[in-house]
Parts: C-alpha cells; sequence; structure tokens
C-alpha cells in the first residue's frame, strides 16, 4: 500500500507539477490553467528599451484589472471592477522555437478597428501573483514591457 501511495504521489509530481517559467513555484498542485483563471490587477509595469527606462505608476495602462475566463474570454476593467474597456478571447501559444508549452499566452482584442492581439510570455506564474513580458515591438527584441500582476 506505501508504495502504491508513494508511485501515485510521483506520477503527480511528475506531471502536474513542473517548473515552467524561470520564477515559477517548484511544486504546485494546480495546473496553469488554474493559476491564469481569475482576476489580476496589474500593480506596475517596467518599460525597457535596452535597458529599464521607466515604472509607470501613472494610469496607463499600469492601473487596470483583468479577468481571465475559462472559457476563454477576457476583460479589462477600470479599478473598481465597474466599466469594462476592453474584451476579447485569450488562449495559450502553441510551442514553437524557444517557447515551451503554456509559456505564452495571447489576448485578442475584440471591436478594436485594426486586428490586435498581444502576446504575453509568463516569467512566473502562481497562484496570487503572475510576471508576463510583452515584446511590443517584433524588430527589437530588447524593448519590451514587464507587466506584475497580483490575484484579486
Amino acid at each position: 500500500m506505501k508504495n502504491t501511495v508513494i508511485f501515485l504521489l510521483a506520477i503527480m509530481l511528475s506531471s502536474s507539477c513542473k517548473k515552467i517559467g524561470v520564477d515559477d513555484p517548484k511544486i504546485s498542485f494546480r495546473s496553469r490553467n488554474a493559476r491564469i483563471i481569475g482576476k489580476w490587477d496589474v500593480t506596475e509595469y517596467y518599460y525597457y528599451d535596452g535597458h529599464l527606462s521607466g515604472v509607470n505608476k501613472s494610469g496607463d495602462p499600469a492601473e487596470y484589472n483583468i479577468e481571465i475566463n475559462e472559457n476563454g474570454e477576457w476583460y479589462i476593467y477600470e479599478d473598481d471592477w465597474s466599466k469594462g474597456y476592453y474584451e476579447g478571447h485569450w488562449n495559450w501559444v502553441s510551442p514553437s522555437g524557444s517557447l515551451g508549452n503554456k509559456e505564452c499566452f495571447v489576448l485578442g482584442r475584440q471591436g478594436h478597428p485594426i486586428l490586435w492581439a498581444e502576446s504575453h510570455i509568463l516569467e512566473e506564474l502562481r497562484d496570487k501573483k503572475m510576471r508576463s513580458r510583452f515584446n511590443f515591438d517584433t524588430s527589437d527584441p530588447r524593448r519590451y514591457y514587464i507587466y506584475e500582476w497580483v490575484a484579486k
């Protein structure tokens, strides 16, 4: 019986608790889907242009809330969660190049005059904290934002 319990625990740890992001927890009994679903506050973001160029706390766009739903929808709200700014669909990016499974998610926006999508590479995804990297200039990988998120 003891060997069976140890065997089942080893299978659980090897399949659902893999560390994917640079600062992911070493062990988590929640899947990456379960950890990303929910309401998140963007507390601040950092702008890089080859080096740290600034920290924005002015409200554009660092002072917003995002809700990521299990059904593939997402919404951005004001601080009081009352008025929505944007909405759309999100999904995990398929593994390719240097990105593995569930290391990057895309926020696609609806109702925008041009096709718009934002790819966030996850550097950390915990139950209450997330850090993502958004490369806004595809021609220069040194230009990006780092977003700090906390679960609501």
